[in-house]
């Protein structure tokens, strides 16, 4: 199993055999979920792996001055699931979090998880509050097939997402 892509080089074969066969599977769990959860049509899976393959570590937003890339990365992840596919969601976030924990690339043990509801149009919201081992923990969690697996899963299951990089506020005196 691949454990690194590096940026700019060409995939191993059998790193692709190993996120083909799991996309395999994830597609066949997209097409059982397809028509379960309200809202629009989901983007077709291999679109999503492209999305997936072609997406490098981007934590440019880590302040340079105080941070190097070796330091762990706190996030705030705000997950919109589509109506009707909050419980299929949570599921998935749970085993994708078990995937990052035994892969190494998550310092704490247990992901800080929060589900909130609009009070005005009675929508869900789910937001993680972890921390990424380093700054290239992220590229390599796109390079492992469980969890590209899993996030075509999730994919027919989200309205939207939103991934921020935490640092630490300034008071400008």
């Amino acid at each position: 199993m691949l454990e690194h892509h590096q940026p700019g080089l060409p995939w191993p074969a059998d790193a692709l055999e190993g996120i083909s066969a799991g996309l395999r599977r994830a597609q066949a769990e997209v097409a059982r979920l397809r028509g379960e959860c309200a809202g629009p049509t989901e983007p077709q899976p291999s679109a999503v792996l492209q999305a997936i393959i072609g997406m490098e570590a981007t934590f440019a937003a880590v302040d340079p001055g105080t941070t190097t890339a070796g330091d762990p990365v706190p996030v705030v992840v705000s997950y919109r699931p589509r109506d009707g596919c909050e419980a299929r969601l949570l599921g998935l976030l749970k085993r994708r979090w078990t995937a990052l924990r035994r892969a190494g690339l998550v310092v704490q043990s247990r992901a800080r998880r929060q589900e909130s509801v609009d009070e005005r149009t009675g929508r869900t919201r789910f937001a993680e509050t972890f921390t990424w081992k380093d700054a290239e923990a992220s590229g390599r969690a796109k390079g492992l097939p469980d969890l590209a697996a899993l996030w075509v899963k999730m994919e027919p299951l989200l309205e939207s997402m939103e991934v921020e990089v935490v640092s630490r506020a300034r008071r400008k005196r």
